[in-house]
């Protein structure tokens, strides 16, 4: 071998230590950003876990506040026929009082 061979084959050897040397910072880069994408990851999943417990809670409130609000129409109604019931009853009494106190 020449020496401009062996030149030539030392800068070849040269560039490819160089390339390596560029390919190990690209692939730490790399591991430090699928480490950081499975930290976001386990956090996308925790928040998802958390928003579905939200979601069933609030179908259940849902649920709930329906059935109140339904019952609230039947207690309405109800108050309604005991407050007249009970004016129908004062009246009852005062016209027996009055009849009692000779006022018709």
């Amino acid at each position: 071998m020449t020496e401009s061979e062996i030149a030539g084959l030392k800068a070849k050897l040269e560039m490819l230590h160089a390339d390596l040397g560029e390919m190990k910072g690209i692939m730490k880069e790399m591991s430090s950003a699928i480490t950081r994408l499975t930290l976001v990851e386990e956090r996308v999943t925790r928040n998802s876990s958390g928003m579905e417990r939200a979601f069933t809670q609030i179908t259940e409130i849902d649920r709930r506040v329906d059935v109140l609000e339904k019952q609230a129409v039947t207690n309405k109604q109800t108050s309604d026929w005991v407050g007249k019931a009970l004016w129908a009853a004062a009246a009852a009494a005062a016209t027996f009082v009055a009849k009692k106190a000779g006022l018709f």
